[in-house]
């Protein structure tokens, strides 16, 4: 009997899951395995999203919520049309977040009469709950409160484009509904992939888990995915690849691994899936928290002097106030009366706050002041530039807007131990930015992130022993480092369509940034800034913001520094 008992509960116990191979999770083909470093992968949660009606009437409208929200960057918020009823005509979409200023962000969606769409309203990651409303075409109009959850600590934020199952059959493990689920995998149909850079950018990675996903989607969505990968993402593709023609950087050469500042990981079957990128490629300086500027006396290592108040000055008109007020009242009382203070204090102040705010004007005027650190990476193929870039404003009158082109992407501070900030979005015909982009006297840096096209190059010639170097940069260069037949060779001050004879170089490295420079950047950006250059690549330091855009601002420009890099012509 006893021996009955025992049989039973052994056939009947459950197996641990922990013992079971990996191969037994999944039979399907496509499987990776899994690397010791990208041991998050592990322990992943599939996300759970719902929808909330905005608006109702002939043209309904509903928006995704509960999904994920990214902890740098910019997170797409999902937006459902569905006018199978309406009339032709604009939705007004807008979303008004309850922090960091209740700022907005904005999009007009062209409907056609019978038409459903998903469309992606890219939102700042600090912008996580507030409220949405919906106007125009065949809507009643209509608002909804929405939330958001937030991903925090070292949770990673993966993009799924397919079903959940394709992930699970990608990466050969069974999600984790633990405390220990670190990785949130937010899965969206391949058809609704996003086809801007913007949606993209607070990701971990980018996964196409199906072989041949990326020649499905269409010409916008794929440029959006390598703009995603060469500007510091990381992109998952199953393979094989069909064509490398998406992936222009890898040029003939076998996909997979380095992609301009991102990676791009092509995975066949038994191929070792690594961790996606750590951070996002910039990294813009914020003042620190009220209590540490109070209490542990933190300063702010602006890129422009006009972001600290020459106290100095300042002191010597507040002085000269305390000595009018002070023994100047006491004269004036003697020998016009004690009535006459009542015209004299108030004249001192008034004078003393115009002459504060006279200086301020004959210093810093009414201009835009910045100052820029970046980093470009020349696509000669395509005829673009590929940059990443840090940019410090100050103004004493706030612009009234800026505009980016599609291909740009503001970033906002995001480290923890910062004040964040956020500003106003209209994505119309590209991207602008309101006023709150660059608020009146107060000092702000912004990241920017932009593949953008471009007729820049680099040629070299030989006359006699020494090579020639000709910029068509279309930038004046201070120092440039070409690597020709296994030699490194230099030149210094080259004006734009100038040239000049390389010398054989004599510096240690041709990388040489300031700490301004390495602290605003990732190491990811860093390295390959710092990798040494290959046969014709050349480096180059341009003495201006080169081929970060302005966002059509006019500014007066101090101590840019820009780095160049790139195939040379020959």
């Amino acid at each position: 009997m006893v021996e009955v008992v025992l049989a039973a509960l052994v056939l009947t116990a459950p197996a641990p899951l922990v013992e079971r191979p990996l191969a037994r999770l999944t039979e399907n083909r496509g499987r990776v395995e899994l690397s010791d470093e990208a041991a998050a992968f592990t322990s992943y949660q599939h996300v759970s999203v719902q929808r909330t009606e905005v608006s109702d009437g002939r043209t309904r409208v509903a928006v995704e919520v509960n999904s994920p929200t990214s902890g740098a960057g910019m997170w797409p918020m999902r937006v459902f049309i569905d006018n199978s009823m309406g009339p032709a005509g604009t939705v007004l979409v807008s979303f008004r977040g309850n922090a960091q200023g209740f700022h907005s962000v904005s999009r007009s969606i062209e409907v056609q009469a019978g038409e459903r769409r998903t469309v992606s309203l890219p939102v700042f990651a600090e912008l996580r709950s507030g409220t949405v409303s919906a106007s125009g075409a065949g809507t009643r109009g209509g608002e909804a409160p929405v939330y958001f959850a937030n991903t925090t600590g070292n949770a990673r934020l993966l993009l799924n484009l397919g079903k959940p199952e394709a992930w699970e059959r990608f990466v050969g493990r069974p999600p984790d509904y633990g405390v220990g689920g670190s990785v949130q995998v937010l899965s969206v149909p391949p058809a609704e992939a996003p086809s801007e850079l913007a949606a993209y950018t607070g990701f971990d990675a980018v996964v196409l888990p199906e072989a041949g996903l990326l020649e499905t989607l269409d010409e916008a969505q794929r440029r959006a995915l390598e703009a995603y990968a060469a500007t510091g993402g990381a992109l998952l593709l199953q393979g094989p690849l069909r064509s490398t023609r998406a992936l222009p950087l890898f040029d003939g050469q076998a996909p997979g691994g380095a992609y301009g500042f991102g990676t791009v990981q092509v995975h066949a079957e038994g191929d070792k899936l690594r961790n996606p990128r750590d951070v996002i490629g910039v990294n813009p300086r914020g003042p620190a928290p009220e209590y540490e500027r109070r209490y542990n006396n933190a300063r702010l290592e602006a890129l422009l002097p006009q972001a600290t108040a020459p106290l100095g000055r300042f002191l010597v008109i507040i002085g000269l106030f305390t000595l009018a007020i002070g023994p100047g009242s006491l004269l004036v009382a003697r020998r016009r009366g004690p009535a006459m203070l009542l015209v004299t204090i108030p004249s001192t102040a008034f004078v003393t706050c115009a002459a504060i705010i006279g200086y301020s004007v004959l210093a810093d005027g009414f201009a835009v002041h910045s100052s820029t650190v970046s980093f470009t990476l020349l696509d000669s193929n395509e005829h673009r530039a590929m940059t990443l870039g840090v940019t410090g404003y100050y103004a004493n009158l706030s612009p009234a807007r800026a505009v980016f082109e599609a291909n740009t992407v503001p970033v906002p501070v995001h480290e923890q131990a910062r004040e964040h900030f956020a500003a106003d979005l209209n994505w119309k015909d590209g991207l602008t930015m309101g006023s709150d982009f660059i608020p009146s006297r107060t000092y702000r840096e912004w990241g920017l992130l932009s593949v953008t096209p471009t007729r820049a190059r680099v040629q070299v010639r030989r006359e006699g022993e020494a090579p020639v170097f000709q910029n068509a940069l279309g930038h004046p260069v201070s120092r440039v480092t070409v690597k020709l037949e296994g030699e490194l060779w230099e030149a210094f001050g080259v004006v734009d369509g100038g040239q000049k004879a390389l010398t054989r170089n004599k510096l240690v490295t041709a990388f040489q940034p300031g700490t301004q420079v390495v602290e605003r950047f990732s190491g990811q950006a860093l390295q390959v800034m710092e990798r040494e250059l290959a046969e014709g690549e050349f480096l180059a330091l341009v003495s201006d913001a080169a081929f970060v855009p302005t966002g059509t601002l006019k500014t007066e420009a101090h101590d840019d520094q820009s780095w160049v890099r790139g195939s040379v012509e020959r």
